[in-house]
């Protein structure tokens, strides 16, 4: 299994050759049931750093998203499934793979948690 990135802004990215699958974290999920996220359109390009719709969530990656999950379009909530892996949100084709390095490690992402109060993190 490739490594895992994750953003100050609750994303997880899993690179996969020049395709980079990104998800929210489970902290990601708890503050999108408090509000909407609008996802990208297949096709469009992106830039790291950028907000993904009208949301509190950067890109992760600069790119073009190649596929959005139609789960989440449809209403069906993809959170009920348990593996993470399975919770992707939209694919992107990197243009530039040194965005990685600007993304936190499992280790520094879970230090970021528990900085938050308790009752924050839904863990």
């Amino acid at each position: 299994m490739s490594e895992v990135f994750y953003t100050p802004t609750h994303l997880w990215l899993r690179p996969v050759g020049e395709i980079a699958v990104a998800g929210f974290s489970a902290y990601g999920e708890k503050l999108l049931r408090n509000g909407d996220v609008a996802l990208p359109e297949k096709g469009a390009r992106v830039a790291a750093g950028d907000p993904v719709g009208a949301s509190a969530f950067d890109f992760p990656v600069s790119g073009i998203i190649v596929d959005v999950n139609t789960t989440v379009l449809s209403g069906k909530h993809p959170f009920a499934t348990k593996k993470e892996a399975d919770r992707w949100f939209f694919k992107t084709r990197m243009t530039r793979v040194k965005d990685l390095s600007a993304l936190l490690s499992r280790r520094q992402y879970e230090r970021i948690l528990s900085c938050l109060p308790k009752s924050a993190v839904p863990f």
